[in-house]
């Protein structure tokens, strides 16, 4: 009995472990996606590359010009953003470095107040 009971402390014991070290994985692999936005890109390759490895997202819409503002929760308690100018293409004009996050307000849909 006494050896049933230390098996299980030491599986516990394995089984935390493990999601500790997919934890810091996923932390990592959101970091390195991240290092790789940069101005210029489609506001469809923002999203195809964050959507994955984000928590939550949303954007601020400005206006009917389909400018905005792409909002990425990349952790318990940070975001990034994403500025997106207007055009045929919808590009990356600015990206944020990780930041607190902020209270989101959801509008329906993707929308969302930021504030």
């Amino acid at each position: 009995m006494k050896a049933v009971a230390i098996l299980l402390i030491m599986l516990v014991g394995v089984l935390s472990f493990a999601h500790a070290t997919e934890s810091a994985s996923a932390d990592q692999k959101t970091k390195a996606v991240i290092a790789q936005l940069r101005v210029g890109m489609t506001e469809q390759e923002v999203k195809f590359a964050m959507i994955p490895v984000s928590v939550d997202w949303g954007r601020v819409y400005y206006g009917g010009s389909g400018s905005g503002r792409l909002y990425f929760q990349v952790g318990k308690e940070e975001q990034i953003w994403v500025e997106i100018g207007s055009g045929l293409k919808f590009l990356a004009m600015q990206v944020s470095p990780v930041e607190k996050k902020k209270p989101w307000k959801r509008e329906g849909g993707d929308a969302i107040n930021v504030e």
